[in-house]
């Protein structure tokens, strides 16, 4: 936005890039949370669910049933404060509003 108002300077230069930066570290950290939900989450809840555990001993087959049951009724979530799930989805709404709220202040700023 700075360049948006003040033209094109080193501290607008600077300002772009660090904005730039931390834009593909929000993707990076959220696309990582959303493969994890995927891989630790209902795909490993069907895996387990789907698996035979015949070859194990008894006390192993009754933990790793256990196991399973808690998998599958509490499946694995990343969250932030266990209220705002990390995932895509989030992350292309936060991008959908901010970018919403610039147009705004270039439209204040122009008119």
């Amino acid at each position: 936005m700075y360049v948006v108002f003040n033209g094109f300077s080193k501290l607008g230069a600077y300002l772009s890039a660090v904005g730039l930066l931390t834009l593909a570290t929000y993707i990076r950290i959220f696309n990582a949370a959303h493969r994890i939900n995927e891989a630790l989450g209902t795909r490993a809840a069907l895996t387990l669910a789907g698996s035979s555990f015949h070859r194990f001993p008894a006390e192993t087959l009754r933990e790793l049933i256990i196991f399973r049951d808690i998998l599958i009724a509490n499946p694995v979530r990343i969250s932030l404060f266990g209220f705002l799930p990390i995932n895509r989805n989030v992350l292309g709404a936060l991008l959908v509003t901010a970018t919403t709220y610039l147009v705004v202040l270039v439209q204040y700023s122009v008119g």
